[in-house]
């Protein structure tokens, strides 16, 4: 197989033979991919891997094992799957890589598997391996260390107010590296320590960068400096975010500002090709020719963005920097899944409510508002369901997800009451007492969860969600499904839906499958389809004819560069709700 370093040659060596018959398949114009400083022997050899079938690269599934034992640890048994093994390779030859995959698909053990092949390769050279430095969510540190310690890979956790104490526990000799959280990266005890032992880091994992998406902000600007800036930036470097179009396309504008500066020239880049605005029309520059020097006036429009479009040439065009799969593209490997709508009743006093507000969390939370609101298994039909089903589902051992934290009280007094022992996981809980909480559940000590943490912890030990509350974002859904359905595990996983009948809640379900689903995907080419398989339940609640004709609507609402606004009350009408 070929491979270079960043400043080196491209070198055969022995983990397989990719000297293969056939071309590299390169149908547009050279100047139409984004390259950045990759030269053209770096991409000929990323092309060629991109073509490389799976028993060409079966050899590199036991990477983490060969690497541990060629520095004399241990390593708990573990393959990489099909579809894990391809971005490994490209991190390598490509020094500045996005893993953009969905949440349960296992980018925490490819960031392992490549920092291992970088150190297994750097072993083999008879060179010293750099160290590493990952950043990640708080709640994450934990876990994220943990679970590359099991891959052979000694990194230390540093935590909450403890940077300074573990950063002079540890001899920095014999470790390979640290996983702190992004508020960590800002603190003066880490920093001072990085200045001193800058030249010792060639290595860099960023993980959930959905927080580098203000450049005006200290996080930005510092992570910008030690990636790219002091002492010549970090070699290696890569991006982790399975959520990385989360509000609008500059979000993966401004992360890829920090990890391949320039590659995305500006934002006129992609404002005169990609981004469909709601204003008047004016005359404008196309400033994401494949030809720089090439002069070509368009018409475009100002004011609200109210569509995308081109994504899926935006997303071939970064190929060699990017990389997002769903489960799809995982075929076999993966887990079956079993998505499942639950529909509740609402009470008279609940209509009453809704008439009066369309917002539901004064139906699903009526604590949240009004702390003296009765809110029990006779008040709200969709809690005492959830309840029930827990009790059905129990062998799962179910996570239940639910939003607000006074709702998240209710129901975990609500189970114990029937006998369950349940732990809280929320975003006011300490990472040590979330860490605890996880091992607790995991250990059997806890029966089932509340949460409504979307990020950064793995429960393997669950095969079921269930959801008291619909997120609204299909981002979010699935960073919550993720959090059971993890790639490396074959167990059938489920995921439960509770819904109100003649609510919003079956406004947002529609609106998700038919709309908000479809910008982040055609970019990503993440088309996971969960609520549109959701929606086709819903054929029990609505009749074909309506769901045609509110399909029909968002149809128009996109071929007319609309906003939900436009049709929000023909849709409301249509599924009988007003």
């Amino acid at each position: 197989m070929l491979f270079a370093s960043r400043h080196q040659e491209v070198v055969i060596d022995d983990f397989f033979d990719v000297e293969a018959d056939g071309g590299v398949p390169f149908e547009e114009s050279p100047e139409f991919y984004l390259t950045g400083d990759l030269s053209e022997e770096r991409t000929e050899l990323l092309d060629k891997l991109m073509t490389l079938t799976f028993e060409q690269m079966k050899s590199m599934t036991d990477v983490l094992e060969k690497s541990a034992k060629a520095f004399g640890r241990d390593c708990v048994p573990i393959t990489l799957r099909e579809a894990q093994v391809l971005p490994v390779l490209m991190s390598y030859v490509n020094p500045r890589f996005f893993l953009g995959d969905k949440p349960g698909l296992g980018k925490t053990v490819m960031s392992g598997a490549s920092y291992a092949y970088y150190r297994y390769f750097m072993k083999k050279k008879g060179q010293e391996p750099k160290k590493v430095l990952v950043v990640t969510d708080s709640s994450h540190v934990l876990g994220f260390a943990g679970e590359w310690n099991t891959f052979g890979l000694k990194v230390v956790p540093l935590v909450g107010g403890k940077v300074a104490r573990a950063l002079k526990k540890h001899d920095p000799n014999d470790c390979d590296g640290f996983v702190i959280n992004w508020d960590g990266l800002k603190t003066n005890a880490f920093l001072e320590y990085y200045l001193e032992h800058a030249d010792e880091f060639g290595f860099a994992i960023f993980d959930e960068t959905s927080a580098l998406l203000n450049p005006k902000s200290m996080l930005y600007q510092t992570a910008n400096h030690i990636i790219n800036k002091y002492r010549g930036g970090i070699e290696r470097v890569i991006f982790l975010n399975g959520s990385s179009f989360e509000k609008n396309l500059f979000d993966i504008y401004h992360q890829f500002q920090i990890l391949m500066p320039k590659l995305i020239p500006n934002k006129d880049f992609l404002e005169s090709r990609y981004v469909v605005r709601s204003g008047r029309e004016v005359f404008m520059h196309d400033m994401s020719r494949f030809n720089p020097f090439q002069k070509h006036v368009v018409k475009r429009k100002t004011g609200e963005i109210a569509d995308y479009q081109n994504l899926e040439e935006l997303r071939n065009r970064l190929k060699y920097y990017y990389v997002a799969r769903s489960k799809q593209d995982y075929a076999s490997d993966l887990p079956k899944h079993n998505y499942r709508l639950h529909v509740a009743n609402l009470t008279s006093e609940q209509k009453k409510r809704l008439s009066e507000s369309s917002n539901m969390s004064n139906i699903n939370s009526p604590k949240t508002s009004d702390p003296n609101a009765k809110f029990t298994l006779a008040t709200a039909p969709k809690l005492k369901a959830v309840v029930e089903f827990a009790q059905q589902t129990e062998e799962d051992r179910p996570l239940v997800y639910v939003y607000n934290k006074e709702s998240q009280k209710t129901m975990k007094e609500e189970l114990e009451a029937v006998g369950y022992r349940v732990g809280i996981l929320n975003g006011d809980i300490a990472p040590a007492e979330k860490a605890e909480t996880l091992r607790a559940f995991n250990t059997g000590n806890l029966d089932m969860l509340v949460f409504n943490v979307e990020k950064a912890i793995n429960i393997p030990t669950s095969d079921r969600i269930i959801f008291y509350d619909i997120p609204m974002m299909p981002q979010r859904t699935n960073q919550i499904t993720g959090r059971i359905d993890r790639n490396n595990y074959e167990v059938k996983k489920f995921y439960d839906f509770f819904c109100y009948n003649d609510s919003p809640e079956m406004v947002n379900l529609v609106r998700l499958a038919y709309f908000r689903e479809t910008h982040g995907e055609n970019f990503t080419g993440q088309r996971v389809g969960v609520y549109a398989q959701l929606v086709r339940q819903l054929h029990a609640y609505f009749s074909t004819e309506t769901l045609e004709t509110v399909e029909e609507m968002f149809d128009r609402m996109e071929a007319e560069n609309g906003t939900f606004a436009d049709i929000e009350q023909d849709v409301r009408r249509a599924l009988g709700l007003d």
